[in-house]
């Protein structure tokens, strides 16, 4: 049996999960945050760190389907909302 995956005919390679996508991304809108933060000046623009974030993630998991990763990424971005407010 072929380890392909009929959907992204990635060869080898296990698609990744929401909740997966979801953490990855939380880890990479941290490290853009603390980038961000790290540089000084004016507050980050949310926007972009989540743009920045959602690119850092497609990278590592071009596996992962573009619907499965625009969820995860909202989802991510909601619980980070919460955190942010307490």
């Amino acid at each position: 049996m072929s380890q392909n995956d009929p959907i992204s005919g990635v060869s080898g390679r296990r698609r990744a999960g929401r909740a997966e996508l979801q953490a990855e991304f939380e880890r990479a809108y941290q490290e853009e945050l603390q980038n961000a933060k790290g540089a000084g000046g004016t507050p980050p623009d949310e926007a972009a760190l989540r743009e920045r974030a959602a690119a850092k993630v497609r990278s590592r998991h071009p596996e992962a389907d573009p619907a499965e990763l625009s969820q995860a990424a909202w989802s991510a971005s909601q619980a980070l909302g919460a955190l942010s407010r307490g």
